[in-house]
């Protein structure tokens, strides 16, 4: 760590832009100096305080907006899009499943009509359907 009184070798154009960025910050800070009555006075106005208080909302919400889509943007969305459809649903309602297969494998198929109440099977009402 160098002391404060030692010297310091730069280059001209860095020592030229750190006189540009000394001036600018003293122009700023006379110009500020100078505003500060006049932006005490109109944070006095409660239509200015109002401004000012919906102006942080809208931006805490816009900040809550961006987190929020910043989030869902990172999120591996690929298992969500590998879910079926309604429609996919739908036709696999349709269709019978084991539980339908195993059940005609028991007791035959059944086409409507009246059913055996102790085995469960369709009784044939001899019509030959």
């Amino acid at each position: 760590m160098s002391e404060i009184d030692e010297q310091v070798a730069v280059p001209r154009w860095l020592y030229d832009r750190l006189l540009a960025d000394a001036a600018a910050w003293r122009e700023f800070g006379q110009q500020l100096h100078g505003e500060v009555p006049v932006l005490a006075l109109l944070t006095e106005s409660p239509h200015v305080r109002e401004l000012i208080r919906d102006w942080f909302e809208w931006f805490r919400r816009r900040q809550a907006a961006a987190a929020s889509h910043a989030i869902s943007a990172a999120g591996g969305w690929t298992g969500v899009a590998g879910a079926p459809t309604y429609a996919e649903l739908r036709r696999r309602r349709a269709q019978p499943g084991d539980v339908a297969d195993d059940a005609r494998r028991r007791r035959g198929e059944y086409r409507g009509g009246p059913v055996d109440w102790g085995t469960g099977l369709p009784i044939d009402s001899g019509c030959g359907s």
